[in-house]
């Protein structure tokens, strides 16, 4: 064999070799894209479980934790928030599924009915509206006699996973000045661009990145 032989033997391999680890490549590329989507399948299932699961819970941020609390005495803090937001009907210990405290010491509440988790969500907002237009305190720790100064208490449809990590990145864009406002209704993330523009409905991460395509 001619050392010009040689050569392009060797050519040939490196060739052959090189065609192959593209083809490695390629393929490794498709497992990836095949295991992603197979991610977000899952994801999409596991917040549709979520959903279901919350569609019923309202959660309750800031309200000291008091010595020996009982259960009872969690659903008598409910009955407060009830009487003091307005509601039509009182809540009742009956419309009460469950109630704990959460890791974060926020106070979970399953109700037995959406509608009643969404009359609450409701007359929340609508307390704190009135309030902040008479300027007096928002919905505080005063209306449970606790003692010490009193603490803004907050109340929010229960969020799943996915839903809580939009609503974090799209506040960040809000702190950012990259949107003028967020908020979340029946566990979905909404945004707005500027002032007087249309709602935008947030449903992946992806969707705040292209608002600025």
């Amino acid at each position: 064999m001619t050392q010009n032989q040689e050569i392009q033997k060797s050519v040939e391999n490196l060739t052959s070799r090189h065609d192959e680890l593209l083809q490695k490549i390629s393929d490794l590329e498709e497992d990836k894209d095949k295991l992603k989507q197979r991610v977000s399948s899952l994801e999409s299932k596991l917040d549709l479980l979520e959903k279901s699961s919350c569609c019923t819970k309202i959660e309750m941020r800031n309200l000291p934790k008091q010595e020996n609390q009982t259960k009872k005495i969690l659903i008598g803090s409910i009955l407060s928030l009830g009487s003091t937001i307005g509601l039509d009907m009182p809540v009742s210990e009956s419309e009460i599924k469950n109630i704990f405290r959460s890791k974060n010491e926020a106070i979970i509440v399953d109700f037995t009915t959406t509608s009643r988790k969404e009359d609450i969500i409701t007359k929340y907002k609508n307390y704190n509206r009135l309030q902040r237009a008479n300027k007096q305190p928002l919905l505080n720790t005063d209306i449970f006699n606790l003692p010490g100064a009193p603490k803004t208490i907050y109340v929010s449809e229960l969020f799943t996973s996915k839903a809580k990590r939009l609503s974090f990145v799209a506040q960040e864009y809000v702190r950012g000045k990259k949107l003028v406002a967020t908020w979340t209704s029946y566990g979905k993330v909404y945004v707005k661009k500027e002032e007087g523009s249309a709602a935008f409905r947030i449903e992946e991460e992806s969707d705040l990145h292209n608002l600025f395509l």
